[in-house]
């Protein structure tokens, strides 16, 4: 299975002078994750609840901050054909919880760690109850 065949969420991009305020109520009323910023094909950072949460543990009055004073610029990128074994394992040895979906040069989507991880589990779920069919379907 791969990236092209799961649910995934709605992408949002956003300027680097947008006010973190104005991004928490998108990611409230989109229920997303994070925001993108820039655009599908030029990509230059992204703001995640996980990185407005840091900032404010971090002290940080965030009613003055803007994107471009907190956003992550190593953005975590799977292209859309990656297959989920390989997504899960990349995802497992990084702390980010968000990561992009790109196809053909263009990001159209975001995936949390945790659909990931649900999706690989329920994989891994089917084939041991499709081993286990296989073997009472044999004969001794």
């Amino acid at each position: 299975m791969k990236l092209s065949e799961v649910e995934f969420d709605e992408v949002v991009f956003c300027s680097p002078n947008t006010p973190i305020a104005e991004i928490v109520n998108i990611l409230k009323k989109k229920m997303i994750r994070a925001v993108f910023i820039g655009d599908p094909e030029n990509v230059v950072g992204m703001v995640s609840d996980q990185l407005i949460f840091e900032s404010i543990g971090d002290g940080k009055d965030i009613a003055h901050l803007k994107a471009r004073d907190i956003m992550r610029t190593d953005i975590p990128i799977f292209d859309i054909n990656t297959p989920i074994e390989i997504a899960y394992e990349k995802s497992m040895q990084t702390p980010y919880g968000v990561f992009a979906i790109k196809k053909e040069g263009k990001v159209i989507g975001e995936i949390s760690k945790k659909r990931i991880s649900l999706i690989y589990s329920d994989l891994q779920k089917n084939k041991i109850y499709d081993l286990e069919n296989r073997i009472k379907t044999l004969r001794m």
